[in-house]
């Protein structure tokens, strides 16, 4: 009998996914290496620690879903609605995250270095200790978001929208950005 593929059971529902995954023994890799999920429903689905990298997730719902420690390297997540979504310690390296939601997510401790956040929503999100060196943030809104810690080294920010974030004084900025007015970090 032919195993039925990482991939056949996530398109079968997140319902479905979240039961599968809960009856895999502790330290079960998910391997969606490279996966279509353009448009997919994942609310609320259980992708911790899951391989996506390459995947694509252009303008999937992901809302509310944990994906904390999973590996989305170079997948493509442009207009996707990621709010409220567990990223903590994700590897987003390289993604393309243009015009993306991620109002509400958690992002703490996760690489964002060399992606694509151009007009990107990051409202009200948790960063603290990103890696976010080298990204691209063209119109990118950071309102009220945590970027204590962070990693901004290299970062191109035109246009971006940084009103109410929380720094400190281990936020490292690019090289020739002043954060705004009464956020600069204290030195």
């Amino acid at each position: 009998m032919q195993e039925i593929s990482h991939l056949e059971i996530l398109r079968s529902g997140t319902d479905i996914w979240n039961q599968w995954v809960a009856q895999k023994p502790a330290g079960f890799s998910i391997d969606l290496r490279g996966a279509d999920l353009a448009h997919a429903k994942l609310s609320d689905a259980n992708l911790a620690g899951a391989d996506l990298s390459k995947a694509r997730l252009f303008q999937a719902a992901i809302t509310s879903a944990d994906l904390s420690g999973a590996n989305l390297s170079e997948a493509n997540l442009a207009a996707t609605d990621m709010r409220g979504a567990n990223l903590a310690g994700a590897n987003l390296s390289g993604a393309n995250l243009s015009a993306s939601d991620l109002t509400g997510a958690n992002l703490s401790n996760a690489d964002l270095s060399g992606a694509d956040l151009s007009e990107a929503q990051v409202v009200l999100a948790n960063c603290r200790g990103a890696i976010m060196t080298e990204m691209m943030g063209y119109g990118l809104n950071l309102s009220g978001t945590d970027l204590s810690g962070a990693d901004l080294t290299g970062t191109k920010l035109p246009m971006a929208i940084l009103a109410d974030c929380v720094v400190d004084i281990a936020t490292i900025w690019p090289v020739r950005h002043t954060p705004p007015a009464g956020e600069a970090p204290v030195t």
